[in-house]
């Protein structure tokens, strides 16, 4: 029976994914050819079917829900139309029965499971591939586990192969370069199946990453293992009750808080893309808590990307060339970091001029809220309307789209923190202490 079960999981989680590819190439299809003929309304076409394509993929945890969550950060790889309906499932997956979860405990554990006096059956989070369970030592040590979903490892390389039947679709009729895209996304998703490797990251970045303010959860090897992560609890705000908190304080007050956990995360970025090259690559806001005193705790390093020298050397002059004013060399340096026309020409300045404003629009060279101009986010899917077709024509190595994928989720991280400095100036400071280290 246990057997038939499976099999008949197995079936559906096939049928589902099936007739997801259906509904989201029909859709694109349809899109496509009115686009073509340069019909009114083809921007609308067919989305009502990729929005039910996206409900059944947030019905599925594992791989449908995770490519699709890390998808839909990438603003700069999709029709904006398409972001929008994969940002659904950005949303918290259904929690599974603790019977289920004790049971991946109790297995990976074993006696050592005997060293925790409590657990809390209800999960505090739930999300695509795990949920995490408040817990209490014997020793008295207040701790998380990070326990995955059973069988979800078998459920995701399945899904994978039915997935890259969907996707390659997909981008093929958006004319975008699967075989750079689709790898990344792989191997990210596989790297976040490994608590063993999660917990190096944890130690890794405690023992590197000297951000004051920035808290980063200790490990607890000896009741951690392949698919329970143990850590010690570090209670936080969610962004929604920091930012309330936050609005109840006097306005200096708050202003000052804002300032010390905007600035944190912006440390963070600049940390792990110009000095570590160790990027904490997945920016939802739900992997950070906020404290009373400015503090910032990570909760999540599951998903990190190890950032290629050339890509950071290049990045660091081309940040530094926009923000002093000094654009003659960009082109160059994109090329060095691997990203330049198909033919291998550089992009001309004509191109990145629209994209280069943009970036210095977001950093401003006097004092304001981080991303106060009201239509910035307008002016971002302008741009990616504009620049859409002419980015087909671009090569670009795959390490970039975690990249990308960070500093597009902590724009609005920062944009909703809303604090006031002269962010040029803040970022130049950082890069310029980042790299003297």
């Amino acid at each position: 029976m246990e057997e038939e079960n499976l099999i008949t999981g197995a079936l559906s989680r096939l049928f589902k994914i099936g007739e997801t590819a259906g509904r989201m190439g029909l859709s694109l299809m349809q899109r496509k050819v009115l686009e073509a003929l340069n019909r009114p309304g083809a921007s609308g076409a067919g989305l009502d079917q990729v929005m039910r394509a996206v409900e059944t993929l947030s019905r599925l945890k594992g791989a449908p829900m995770k490519i699709g969550q890390m998808l839909s950060l990438h603003e700069d790889l999709l029709p904006p139309e398409i972001i929008s309906i994969f940002k659904l499932l950005q949303n918290e997956a259904k929690a599974a029965p603790f019977s289920q979860m004790k049971r991946v405990l109790e297995e990976d554990l074993g006696d050592r499971l005997g060293g925790i006096t409590s657990i809390e059956e209800r999960p505090f989070a739930a999300a695509s591939i795990g949920q995490v369970h408040r817990a209490v030592t014997e020793d008295g040590r207040d701790i998380v586990f990070k326990i995955q979903y059973p069988d979800i490892r078998g459920a995701i390389d399945s899904d994978l192969k039915s997935l890259r039947v969907v996707f390659s679709s997909l981008f093929q009729v958006l004319d975008l370069p699967f075989d750079t895209v689709w790898p990344e996304l792989v191997s990210r998703l596989h790297e976040e199946l490994d608590y063993e490797e999660e917990l190096r990251h944890l130690n890794r970045y405690r023992e590197q990453l000297h951000i004051e303010g920035l808290v980063v959860p200790e490990p607890i090897p000896e009741f951690s293992a392949l698919r329970v992560l143990a850590m010690r609890r570090e209670e936080a705000m969610s962004l929604d009750r920091a930012l309330s908190f936050a609005a109840s304080l006097p306005a200096d007050e708050a202003d000052r808080l804002k300032d010390r956990w905007s600035m944190t995360l912006l440390h963070l970025i600049v940390d792990g893309l110009f000095h570590l090259r160790f990027l904490h690559a997945d920016p939802n806001a739900a992997n950070f808590g906020f404290r009373e005193n400015g503090d910032v705790v990570l909760y999540d390093l599951g998903c990190m990307k190890v950032v290629p020298e050339p890509i950071s050397k290049a990045y660091a002059a081309v940040a530094r060339s926009v923000l002093v004013n000094d654009e003659q060399a960009i082109p160059g340096l994109l090329k060095e970091a691997g990203i330049h026309r198909i033919n291998g020409d550089p992009l001309s300045l004509d191109l990145l001029g629209p994209h280069i404003s943009l970036i210095t629009d977001v950093f401003p060279d006097k004092e304001t809220a981080f991303g106060s101009d009201p239509l910035v986010y307008a002016k971002i899917i302008e741009l990616g309307r504009e620049s859409w077709t002419e980015s087909r024509n671009i090569a670009f190595p795959g390490d970039i789209l975690f990249i990308h994928r960070t500093l597009g989720g902590h724009f609005g991280n920062l944009r909703r923190l809303a604090a006031r400095r002269n962010w040029r100036q803040a970022f130049l400071e950082l890069l310029d202490a980042v790299q003297a280290e």
